[in-house]
């Protein structure tokens, strides 16, 4: 009965959002505003179109800062993310100097490529920082091909050679996130779709999620094969290192495929890498579907000499915890050589 309940509430969210829009950003852009320095401020939301604009037509932003100076609606119109494509990431820095974005609405019905973005950030690479971001009222629905990426803030973080990638101080307070249901392939995040470092890359480099936090329902539809209260996907390898720390997800995760967990999907490092998830709490009713069921991770995995894949001091108060099969459990759903350390069970008895 609740599953339905929450299944009409998003229903008749999304009808009443979507009623109100017209049209797509970039025709409602702000042409004139023109980043001239290295630091830029945003006051509307016709500003902000206009930042992706840039930026989906090839300027990466490396060493710019953007500040957004007041809250701003964007409910007027569906959006189009900034660094729509692979081949366009956002690369500068982007303060949101807690101020809130309302209104966040995409409903992405793509179907004939791999990996679709679906969030207010496309994909983001380089030296990007994204920080005191706070995400109200909206409802994000992912692509329908294979491998779509979905989520309210960030579909995909890449690192770049050495660069650094950091995400700190972002709240998703009410964007619903519902995945599409290509063939395979899909990753599905509260915040966050995946999180990777470069393969190619031969020396360390790092990405650093810090203090996030998602109060908002997400569902991976279908074959959505990762989906995450917090991130759907994280792998490092080649002498990498990521580290989520002090991050919370206290909204209902649903997930259809293989790897569901509170916090994230799947977490994995090879090759000399190292992946950890230190002091991060996961609540509310966590259900996965046919693989791998976690109150914190789904599928904790390290593989290859001197790789590490570590979950320490975190905690989990789930309503519930349902998955479909033996590879379900309040910490991890699977864990293939990782490290636990110092969790916590606070979940309702």
């Amino acid at each position: 009965m609740k599953n339905i309940l929450l299944s009409l509430v998003v229903f008749l969210l999304w009808v009443n959002s979507a009623g109100a829009q017209e049209g797509y950003w970039p025709k409602y852009a702000d042409a004139g505003w023109q980043p001239a320095s290295s630091e830029y401020k945003i006051n509307t939301a016709a500003q902000l179109a206009q930042l992706a604009i840039l930026v989906n037509n090839g300027e990466r932003f490396e060493d710019v800062t953007f500040t957004l100076e007041s809250d701003i609606d964007l409910s007027a119109h569906y959006w189009t993310p900034v660094g729509e494509e692979n081949t366009t990431p956002f690369c500068g820095t982007f303060d949101g100097k807690n101020h809130t974005i309302e209104g966040l609405l995409i409903d992405n019905n793509i179907t004939d490529y791999w990996g679709v973005y679906s969030a207010l950030f496309g994909r983001i690479a380089g030296k990007a920082h994204l920080k005191n971001i706070i995400l109200g009222s909206g409802l994000i629905k992912g692509g329908m091909g294979d491998g779509t990426l979905t989520a309210s803030l960030i579909a995909d973080v890449l690192t770049e050679d050495t660069q650094p990638v950091r995400i700190s101080s972002c709240y998703n307070l009410g964007v619903v996130v519902i995945a599409g249901s290509g063939a395979r392939g899909g990753r599905t995040g509260g915040l966050i779709a995946s999180i990777r470092t470069e393969s190619e890359a031969t020396a360390k480099t790092s990405i650093t999620i810090e203090e996030c936090v998602n109060n908002a329902d997400v569902t991976g539809i279908c074959t959505s094969s990762y989906t995450g209260g917090l991130i759907g996907f994280v792998s490092a390898g080649n002498h990498a290192e990521i580290v989520i720390t002090d991050c919370y997800n206290d909204a209902n995760v649903k997930g259809t495929k293989d790897c569901t967990g509170g916090l994230a999907g799947r977490m994995q490092a090879s090759s000399d890498a190292n992946v950890m998830l230190v002091a991060c709490m996961a609540g509310a009713t966590i259900q996965g579907g046919e693989g791998y069921t976690g109150g914190l991770v789904g599928h904790l995995k390290a593989s290859g000499t001197n790789s590490i894949a570590k979950v320490k001091a975190c905690s989990v108060s789930a309503h519930e915890l349902k998955g479909n099969n033996e590879f379900t459990h309040i910490f991890i759903g699977k864990n293939e050589n990782g490290t636990l350390e110092d969790n916590q069970d606070e979940s309702e008895n």
